[in-house]
């Protein structure tokens, strides 16, 4: 995710020593947000060779010492554009975004998602929306993001597509 040259400075951001998956970083309203990228190689379970490199993306709010509601910020965006351009350094990453519908404000974080997507992307990646239905009827709204030069992306583009259209568990 390449920075364009009229963007914001990103926050500072820290490494966490014990899981070098987790990031942070507070902003200049006193909020601290926490980026982590979860390893979900389960879900690509019918591609062993991908277990490895899934990772799930979560951005959370950790901390807001204010109580006020969150500003606009567009400094936060950058930041985590950045961070996930730290994260995709390794090019067999795989970063996949599930919008969190615990709220159903999962159409509005999709979006805000994509904005910033679009914002950072540069040409260095690649990013593929689809939505999963559980077998309930509840759709999740996610993205894959991965990097152009992706050693393992045919594969990769194959068991999201797999993935998306409910064939998760058929051997390949």
């Amino acid at each position: 995710m390449q920075k364009r040259n009229d963007s914001p400075i990103p926050y500072p951001f820290v490494i966490d020593e014990d899981d070098s998956t987790t990031f942070a970083f507070e902003t200049n309203h006193q909020l601290v947000y926490e980026v982590r990228f979860k390893h979900t190689g389960y879900i690509f379970v019918s591609y062993p060779e991908l277990e490895l490199h899934a990772f799930e993306l979560i951005i959370r709010l950790v901390s807001n010492s204010t109580g006020n509601r969150t500003p606009l910020d567009t400094q936060i965006a950058a930041t985590i554009a950045g961070i996930v351009r730290s994260f995709l350094a390794r090019t067999e990453r795989v970063i996949i975004y599930i919008c969190d519908s615990s709220d159903l404000r999962q159409v509005t974080r999709a979006r805000k998602f994509d904005t910033w997507y679009e914002y950072y992307r540069g040409i260095d990646f690649i990013k593929i929306n689809r939505n999963i239905i559980d077998p309930s009827g509840e759709v999740y709204l996610t993205a894959l993001i991965m990097r152009h030069d992706n050693p393992l992306k045919v594969r990769i583009f194959e068991a999201f597509d797999r993935l998306t259209s409910g064939q998760a568990e058929d051997k390949p």
